[in-house]
């Protein structure tokens, strides 16, 4: 659960952070396959559901893909992992607007020894 308090982020226009609550749940179908499911509820809005599923083709390189039916979006990506850099890349579609939107993420792991 995220903020519970009500925590204004701006007194002078009472602005406030979020108050969300959230439950997801994983299964994994098959060595290579993972299930996922989680029920977001945000007080001033509906409840969403989000689905996703992963299909782990060896231990360097993922694909996912993932559905919101409220408001609406479909997403897919996968991701990459050589030596200690991980990218991981997605889009989105949304499908009230036919608007997509890309995110990709360049990480570089230390390992102490």
């Amino acid at each position: 659960m995220q903020n519970i308090l009500k925590k204004e982020i701006n007194e002078a226009f009472r602005e406030k952070q979020p108050t969300r609550m959230a439950i997801g749940v994983m299964w994994q179908a098959a060595k290579t396959v993972s299930l996922y499911g989680e029920l977001l509820k945000d007080l001033d809005y509906a409840t969403q559901v989000r689905l996703g599923v992963e299909y782990k083709a060896n231990e360097k390189f993922s694909i996912r893909s993932g559905l919101q039916p409220k408001p609406g979006l479909s997403s897919g990506g996968f991701g990459f992992i050589y030596k200690n850099i991980t990218v991981d890349t997605a889009i989105q579609y949304f499908w009230n607007n036919n608007h997509f939107r890309q995110l990709t993420t360049l990480s570089y792991s230390i390992h102490k020894k």
